[in-house]
């Protein structure tokens, strides 16, 4: 008899210990909604994995997470901070992979960015919102996201030579917003590479103006919080990055479409370009020894015809700040100028975060194939 009641209370002891075994593992697995223990663990884990270069795994659990935070009561109203973090995360992931020519995981990554924001395209159709809307209520912030994985994209199918899909995705970037002068210095530089010279010229003009139209005036640099100080200043520093290649760009279109007018031009667009990388990004910047190289060979050209320069897509690294702090500087922009939608979240309390944003290892600022992608240049 003692030997069966013995035997019983081990039993007990047991199943109570299968219990608690079992509510300890449920609380690591998030259900449906998500404890919020269990989905700070797997993003916990994430970080772990991700720090140790097991990218994929960890983007699985950051994914995950981000599901449980999207149905967590608690943690579903501040979901597009989480959710921005991860579609930056999975940006950066992509240009890690593609610097070390790991297409197959490149394309994974943007896969997961496009998930998050709910890509659905059709043919040069603008992508469509998913069913659940992280971002719901932030759509200047889901459409700068968009845009910049989209461009991400095109650089990796132009990479794996692939030009016209590359195309695509820079046109589905430009069906979402045509004033973003990335989106239109790469149409410029597709429409470019296809010889459809006349196209690139309008696109890269496009692009002037709107590089133009986005100058911080000098009482909005003064008024920005101290906290979105250094987010203002790399914006108009990324500004006159993007103009001198603007004016590189004309400038080797029109050496393209030979007339005398159009060399003038070109003469003139290089000057333009070498004057403001001097002025602006300084003497020993690389984009200004590319300009003051180019306007020296546009008025000295060599007895042989030179061939036709390939024109770098430009990417989005997300090294400096957050988009959703960009939208936080155009919010305090007068109304003519400012972007519609207001600031994502309070500017006071914004911090500096170059620490928010996950670190990737600089591989250098070029990719050897077919054209090169930008790392800080």
């Amino acid at each position: 008899m003692k030997g069966l009641a013995a035997s019983g209370t081990a039993g007990q002891h047991a199943r109570k210990g299968a219990d608690v075994r079992a509510a300890a593992a449920g609380r690591g697995r998030p259900g449906r909604s998500g404890s919020v223990d269990s989905i700070q663990s797997l993003e916990e884990k994430a970080e772990v994995l991700l720090s140790q270069g097991h990218d994929v795994e960890g983007i699985n659990h950051l994914h995950r997470a981000l599901l449980g935070r999207a149905t967590n009561p608690s943690m579903s109203p501040i979901v597009w901070q989480a959710a921005e973090r991860f579609v930056v995360r999975c940006n950066q992931l992509a240009l890690k992979s593609l610097q070390a020519g790991q297409y197959q995981e490149v394309s994974l990554f943007l896969q997961r960015a496009e998930d998050a924001l709910g890509v659905q395209t059709a043919p040069l159709g603008a992508p469509k919102p998913p069913t659940h809307e992280f971002f719901a209520g932030f759509s200047p912030l889901r459409t700068s996201l968009l845009v910049a994985t989209l461009n991400n994209k095109a650089a990796l199918l132009r990479l794996s030579t692939d030009a016209d899909a590359s195309l695509l995705s820079t046109q589905q970037a430009f069906a979402v917003d045509q004033e973003v002068p990335t989106t239109l210095l790469n149409m410029a530089a597709l429409h470019f590479e296809f010889s459809w010279y006349e196209e690139a010229l309008q696109y890269a003009l496009m692009a002037l103006q709107q590089l133009q139209r986005k100058q911080l005036p000098q009482r909005v640099q003064l008024n920005v919080p101290p906290a979105l100080a250094h987010v203002a200043a790399h914006m108009e520093q990324e500004r006159v990055r993007l103009s001198v290649l603007t004016h590189l760009t004309l400038g080797y279109i029109y050496s393209q479409m030979p007339s005398d007018d159009n060399r003038s031009l070109a003469q003139t667009e290089f000057h333009s370009a070498m004057f403001l990388a001097e002025s602006g990004l300084g003497a020993t910047h690389s984009l200004t020894k590319k300009a003051a190289q180019a306007h020296q060979s546009a008025i000295e050209p060599a007895e042989q015809t030179a061939s036709k320069p390939i024109i770098a897509l430009q990417i989005e690294a997300f090294r400096h700040f957050l988009p959703s702090d960009v939208q936080a500087v155009l919010g305090i922009m007068p109304p003519d100028k400012a972007v519609q939608g207001g600031m994502p979240y309070d500017t006071n309390a914004a911090g500096d975060t170059s620490s928010r944003l996950p670190p990737i290892p600089a591989a250098g600022s070029a990719v050897t194939g077919h054209t090169s992608v930008r790392s800080s240049p």
